[in-house]
């Protein structure tokens, strides 16, 4: 039989402005001043086309360049590591709970920024305002495109946003306003729910897939630390990734807490928090992010946290990463006696899967098994099962083909039923829950 292995990259929402933000916008040549932040790329190139923002009667436009400046340099590109080796405090191996975080990009480089942005930009201290109150962080980004200064006293600020969750959901807003906060689709994604990972491994991928970023503190100005370490890993990172031929973003971003532990940066969609990287950590950090962080990863000896969780849940992902550190570095023979075993220990059978990709990969499945374990220990994508296989999220989710006849598996139960609401891309006719079926002849000959 076939079964198509939901692999959720779909689950970025975008919401836009109400209809009168939306006006606003539209009327800025007259009324605003708005800033416009292409997309990052981490392998930009030159480029002498702009765009000018519309000026306000008496004020000079400002250039806003289309692309990032040559070379796309970080704010700051002081090498620490050129004065000696660095000394590290040891990690608290938890950060502040944040139920997720705004991402708000400014065009406006880091080396411009004062060492608290709020008093600059009144956007930014009532979106810190609101959303403290809701769990939620607010930080502002560079991408590497702008010199606009900060806004003048009395102009509206309107900046590109993204709302991220630890479970990978994203909700986009392409002109975040102070009208924005208060608006019901703004507060529909501020007001929402990830689903608790904390029991998942700690390398499981998010459910909703979003591509990978990865975020560098370079606040200068707060701490000397954060651009002295943080500028060159931005660059090494940079090279990195387009030494490897990928496109992941590596964006700066103000201050993120714990100057003593930088450099510290945000790996996307996960949202977890690694510190005391210098740039020559720049080799296993981009393979740590293009690996989909493997368990064997150096990086994990980084972890300082995670948003999403509180300092409980945060505390026993730490000790299963030790466990996995500790598992690493074993002699041979304790590693391999502490890892699950792959024995077959009854009959199998084989099942084919369809990933999102279009690639087919059939594996050998144990008879009883049910299709969340056979995904998890063959290493299939988008069946991670964050609850354990406990009815508790959706996480497990596979399309069961019902062409040209139904696969022949027990109809759901209403749980199943209730828990596949929060199903992303969800089928009536093919969606089920891959802990609810067993590994049977018949489904093999399906």
């Amino acid at each position: 039989m076939t079964m198509l292995a939901r692999t959720l990259v779909t689950g970025t929402s975008t919401l836009l402005a109400p209809s009168s933000v939306r006006a606003a916008v539209s009327a800025v040549a007259r009324s605003t001043r708005t800033y416009s932040t292409p997309s990052p790329s981490p392998t930009p190139t030159p480029s002498s086309s702009s765009t000018t923002a519309a000026p306000r009667a008496g004020r000079r436009p400002i250039a806003l360049p289309t692309t990032p400046t040559p070379a796309a340099e970080p704010s700051s590109s002081v090498d620490a590591s050129a004065g000696g080796a660095i000394s590290y405090e040891p990690l608290p191996r938890h950060i502040a709970a944040r139920r997720g975080v705004l991402l708000v990009s400014l065009p406006i480089p880091p080396a411009s920024w004062p060492s608290h942005l709020e008093p600059m930009s009144p956007l930014l201290a009532d979106a810190s305002a609101e959303l403290k109150k809701r769990g939620l962080a607010v930080l502002a980004v560079y991408d590497g495109v702008g010199t606009a200064p900060f806004p003048q006293l009395g102009e509206e600020e309107v900046y590109p946003a993204t709302l991220v969750f630890p479970d990978g959901r994203r909700f986009t807003f392409p002109a975040l306003s102070r009208e924005t906060l208060t608006d019901p689709l703004f507060l529909k994604g501020v007001d929402y729910r990830a689903l608790d990972t904390s029991r998942a491994a700690p390398n499981a991928l998010p459910v909703a897939r979003s591509g990978p970023e990865v975020l560098v503190c370079t606040h200068g100005a707060r701490d000397c630390r954060c651009s002295e370490r943080g500028g060159p890993l931005v660059a090494a990172l940079r090279a990195e990734f387009a030494r490897s031929g990928v496109n992941i973003p590596v964006r700066e971003v103000a201050h993120v807490g714990g100057h003593k532990w930088a450099a510290n940066a945000i790996v996307v969609p996960a949202l977890d928090m690694l510190s005391n990287l210098a740039a020559s950590d720049a080799p296993d950090l981009a393979a740590h992010v293009i690996g989909n962080r493997p368990p064997s990863s150096r990086m994990w000896q980084h972890w300082r946290g995670r948003f999403g969780m509180d300092e409980e849940q945060q505390a026993d992902v730490w000790a299963k990463i030790e466990a996995g550190i500790a598992a690493a570095a074993a002699p041979p023979d304790t590693a391999a006696a502490s890892e699950k075993p792959h024995t077959h220990t009854g009959k199998t059978v084989p099942l084919t899967f369809k990933l999102h990709s279009g690639e087919k990969r059939v594996v050998h499945a144990r008879l009883g098994d049910t299709l969340l374990d056979v995904g998890q220990e063959h290493g299939l994508p988008s069946i991670e099962g964050v609850c354990g296989g406990n009815l508790e999220c959706a996480t497990c989710h596979v399309y069961l083909n019902p062409s040209p006849v139904p696969a022949p598996v027990a109809d759901p139960t209403d749980d199943e039923l209730d828990m596949l609401e929060f199903a992303v891309d969800y089928n009536d006719e093919a969606s089920r829950l891959g802990c609810q079926i067993e590994v049977t002849p018949e489904l093999a000959q399906f």
